[in-house]
């Protein structure tokens, strides 16, 4: 197998090009929440092939938290846009064509838009932060608050661009990322292809 070894520094993650590299595409869920979701299969380009969850012999769960969003969705998807698959090829364009123009099978469910009320059964986290012994404090203050904040969507820029290049290096698989958190890219990376982690090196790209 032909290996290629990016051995300068290395740059922002667009910047990267290796010889024969393929570009991949996410596909994505259509609906806000829905169930069995199944890409239908289609007359590909010469060249182009889709990656679906079933490709994959790993876990498809995400370390970020627990029950929070898979690598990809393949028993249910609980928001319009959320990842079921790749497609895969050589020009970036044309895999951004395919990956929109797909179709979905799925069986949809009633999605939950609300949120000022909800039921235990839809809290994925919860986190509780106390210092000291709180206790006499709310027991001795002179004023206890309790209010609920709200605010408008926001989000910051992030500094990493939304990709990856991936490339055989000898005997290790080297995933080239715009990432603060290279730990947590490498057990994803290795869980999702069930190989063990020394099989897997991430190099951190350029940020910003």
């Amino acid at each position: 197998m032909r290996r290629h070894p990016i051995s300068h520094a290395c740059p922002v993650v667009t910047a990267l090009t290796l010889p024969g590299m393929l570009h991949a595409s996410t596909i994505r869920a259509p609906a806000h929440k829905g169930s069995e979701p199944k890409i239908r299969d289609v007359e590909l380009p010469s060249g182009y092939s889709i990656l679906r969850p079933s490709d994959l012999s790993g876990d498809l769960r995400s370390l970020r938290m627990e029950g929070g969003p898979p690598i990809f969705a393949h028993e249910k998807f609980n928001y319009r846009g959320e990842a079921l698959g790749l497609v895969v090829g050589p020009d970036m364009g044309i895999c951004d064509h395919i990956a929109s123009g797909l179709d979905v099978d799925y069986r949809e469910e009633d999605p939950v838009l609300e949120w000022e009320s909800f039921s235990s059964s839809q809290i994925v986290a919860r986190r509780t932060y106390a210092h000291g012994d709180t206790t006499p404090a709310f027991n001795t203050g002179l004023q206890v608050e309790r209010a609920v904040y709200r605010n408008d969507a926001f989000d910051h820029e992030y500094s990493e661009p939304a990709g990856a290049v991936a490339a055989w290096e000898y005997d290790k698989l080297a995933v080239y990322v715009g990432t603060q958190w290279p730990h947590h890219v490498r057990k994803n990376v290795a869980m999702c292809l069930s190989v063990p982690l020394e099989d897997i090196s991430v190099k951190p790209a350029e940020l910003g």
